[in-house]
């Protein structure tokens, strides 16, 4: 059971990592639209939430 919660953790988090690198660079460099711009904004925010998330989560558990 650890051992899932801890895989599900790490998924989590890598997934936010990889969510926020890619929406910062297609709204950095790929697109000129402003709507497109402040989607991928929220986007980031998005990703951020969930890395700080997991990361909690993983000390949280790390400590029981």
């Amino acid at each position: 059971m650890k051992n899932t919660l801890r895989t599900a953790q790490m998924i989590t988090l890598f997934s936010g990592i990889m969510l926020g690198t890619s929406a910062f660079v297609v709204g950095a460099t790929m697109t000129m639209d402003n709507p497109i711009k402040h989607n991928m904004i929220l986007l980031i925010g998005f990703a951020e939430l969930l890395v700080i998330f997991s990361l909690v989560s993983i000390f949280t558990t790390k400590n029981k």
